[in-house]
Formats: C-alpha cells, structure tokens, sequence
C-alpha cells in the first residue's frame, strides 16, 4: 500500500511539473515590474520623390526607452511556449521581417534588443532550463525598434501635409504562455506615422546659356558669366 501511494504521489508531482505556467513575480528579492509598456512617438516621415526602392536600407529609425526594470516569470516548465508578434495594426508578412503597412510601398520592421542583440518579428519557441522549473525574465535594457522602408518605385501619396503610414496603436508583443496580446510581457504602443514626399533635384547636365538672350533680370535670379 505504501509504496503504491507513493508511485501515485510522484505521478502527481510530476504532472503538475508538466502542466505548470509562467507567473509574473513581482514580489520575491529576485521579482521586477509587471508586464511592461513602451512607446515610440508620433514620427513624420519625409522621402525624396526619386528615392530608389531598397529593403536594405531604412528611410527611417525610432526606438523605444529601454524598459528601466526587468520583467520576470517564475514556475515556468521545461517546453513552456513564448515569443514574439505583431498587434493586427500591420498588415501581412512580406518577409525578412517586414510588415505592410497602410501604403503600398511602405513596409515596417519592427524589432526587439534584448540590450546585446536584435531579434525580429514573429518567431516562437520553447522555454529550456538547466532544471525542470525555473525563472524567465526580460531584462531591464530591452527595447524596441522600428525600421521603415521603401519597397516600390513608385508611390501613391495625395496629402502634401502627410500620408497616414499606420495610425497610432500596439505594434508588436512579446508574450509568455499562450500567444495572444492579453499574454505580453512587453508591448511596443507606437504614434501615428505620417509620410511626405518632397521634391527631387536632378542634375541633368551642362546647360549652354546663350547671353546674348540674358536681361538684368535674369542675372539677378541667378544665371552668371565671366566678365
């Protein structure tokens, strides 16, 4: 009898090892904040007209603070799910880690540092231990960042005071146990974006002026000769 009550004991244990969950800690030595909230402003892009479309290179940069406290989950198991989303304020994947957004042309890829390197969006994964049940944190120099790029040579943008990009809204998750923005543990909430494309200058080659046909006037407004 004995030794069946203790096989029944240990079974106990270790089913409830297996189906244990991340809990936010904020109150032990070793806790931090609870689940945390960083923002990037409102940014307003401008964009030369004859810019080249380019996916390796940002037409612009922002990025969060860094979070200040660390973010930190006890009595997470071995195989325990988390990872990292966009918000349903981006469109679909377009790969490489970029985003749509509401122009065509325009991608976002939003990125996460966990101070030493970054990750982009989405990925998954288990969590793994050096022991059955352990601790899960995001450190306190994590931030976001997000990088905005041309995708196409052409662009339709009407509003010369600015082209909605993507309004106001959370961009992108990190989240613990189940994937679902209720889950974060860190959310980037970014302001609305704007574009405006400004006037490109391009030189065309040498011009011959013919001053025979130049006024006083002209001469003020610019065009020069050797005297």
């Amino acid at each position: 009898m004995t030794r069946t009550l203790f096989i029944l004991a240990f079974g106990a244990i270790t089913a409830g090892q297996a189906s244990a969950i991340c809990i936010i800690d904020t109150e032990s030595k070793d806790g931090g904040s609870l689940p945390s909230t960083m923002n990037i402003p409102a940014l307003t892009i401008t964009i030369d007209a004859d810019a080249p479309a380019d996916t390796s290179k940002f037409i612009a940069e922002a990025d969060s603070a860094t979070q200040g406290t660390r973010v930190t989950y006890v009595d997470c198991a071995i195989g325990n799910p988390y990872g990292k989303n966009v918000g349903i304020l981006l469109g679909a994947d377009l790969g490489k880690g970029l985003f749509a957004t509401n122009i065509d042309g325009i991608a976002i890829k939003p990125m996460w540092s966990n101070g030493a390197a970054f990750g982009t969006f989405n990925t998954n994964g288990l969590m793994t231990f050096t022991t059955e049940i352990g601790r899960w944190t995001y450190p306190a120099i994590s931030y976001f960042r997000i990088e905005l790029y041309k995708t196409k040579e052409t662009l339709s943008l009407t509003n010369t005071a600015g082209q909605l990009v993507l309004p106001a809204g959370t961009a992108a998750y990190n989240w613990v146990n189940s994937n679902s923005v209720a889950n974060f543990a860190q959310k980037l909430d970014i302001g609305q974006i704007t574009i405006i494309s400004t006037p490109s200058c391009t030189f065309d080659g040498t011009k011959i002026v013919d001053f025979g046909l130049v006024t006083s006037g002209t001469l003020n407004n610019g065009i020069e000769r050797n005297l």
